[in-house]
This record gives structure tokens, C-alpha cells and sequence, in this order.
């Protein structure tokens, strides 16, 4: 098959594991919502989400995993798949599904495509999980390219770290604090 369509090659001697009736992805945000439909499944365990970054008119050859979802393994019936591919940096991605058989053999299927844009403002988001001990994670996107600096104080105003001291480009950054590393208590 070159396209999707919704009929199959097939029979009831060999049928095919899966029928996808449709794979899209839709972004919400920073945020890669994937739904998928099947119309039948035989004897299926599960798909693997894969995903590469595609740069300008060229791909990255590497397919990473980035999820499972389990399958109801035997269905007649329609069945609604849905995964969630959360806090991307901006990019054009491609996703794939792997469907994978109970007796482990695989087939890869359609491939979507989602678009990312670039932040529209520059903020810094509140710390995560706040309270946190040890780790918390500080979350930042800037609309501009811009000179970053993040420092942590004491109570006393007496600076314990430097998280970030650089000139970044636009996007979506994230660094993380560990209070261990600088001898301070929970």
C-alpha cells in the first residue's frame, strides 16, 4: 500500500492484526496529542510510539520510542487510541506506530506530522514540584534571543547557585535544581 485507506489486503485465512482507520496528531500548545483509531484488531499486544525531529527538508534518520500503548489484543469493534507527546521545544516532528503482535512480530504504519511553533512571549514559569526536596525543575521560554541568567539565593540573599549564565537562542529550556549538590538542607 502507498496511501491510507480503508480497505486492506486480506483474508479470513490471513487476516491483517490491525485496521487503522485513521492516525492524527494535533497540537495543543507545546503538546502533541495523538488519536488513533482501529476497526479491527486479531491477536494484537500493543503499539510503541516513535518520533523523530525533522529539520528543514531533511530528517534525522533516528526514530526514538517515546510510548506504548496496550491494546485490547482481539476487537470487531472500532476503538479510540489516544498519547499524549508533552513539553516539545519548537520543531516539525514525525510520528509513527508500531504495531506489535502477540507473538512479537511488528509492523510500522502511518506516519503524522505536528508543527511546534516558537514562544510567543518570554516567561518563567513557577518551580516544579514546589515544595520539593531535593530536586525541583525551572521552566523558561524565551521569545527572543536573549543573555539568561538564573541564580538561587538564601534566605539571607547570599547566592547559593548559578543555573544559567548564557546567551540562548529562542525556544523552550528547563534546568534543574538539586539542593544536595550545594550541601543545603530539605
Amino acid at each position: 500500500m502507498t496511501s491510507f485507506s480503508w480497505f486492506s489486503l486480506g483474508d479470513k485465512n490471513d487476516p491483517l492484526p490491525v485496521q487503522l482507520s485513521s492516525f492524527v496528531a494535533n497540537v495543543v500548545g507545546r503538546n502533541v496529542i495523538l488519536n488513533w483509531t482501529t476497526i479491527s484488531e486479531i491477536n494484537v499486544a500493543g503499539f510503541e510510539i516513535e518520533r523523530r525531529n525533522v529539520r528543514g527538508n531533511n530528517s534525522e534518520e533516528k526514530w526514538e520510542k517515546i510510548g506504548y500503548v496496550k491494546t485490547n489484543g482481539n476487537s470487531s469493534k472500532p476503538i479510540e487510541y489516544k498519547f499524549t507527546d508533552a513539553k516539545l521545544n519548537s520543531g516539525t516532528y514525525s510520528y509513527r506506530l508500531k504495531t506489535i503482535d502477540n507473538d512479537g512480530s511488528f509492523e510500522y504504519r502511518e506516519i503524522a506530522v505536528a508543527e511546534i511553533g516558537k514562544p510567543q512571549i518570554t516567561s518563567l514559569e513557577q518551580n516544579y514540584p514546589n515544595s520539593f526536596n531535593p530536586t525541583t525543575r525551572i521552566e523558561y521560554q524565551l521569545a527572543n534571543p536573549s543573555k539568561v541568567t538564573i541564580e538561587v539565593f538564601n534566605i539571607a540573599g547570599e547566592e547559593i547557585a548559578t543555573l544559567v549564565n548564557d546567551n540562548k537562542e529562542v525556544g523552550y529550556y528547563a534546568v534543574d535544581f538539586d539542593a544536595n549538590k550545594y550541601g543545603l538542607a530539605s
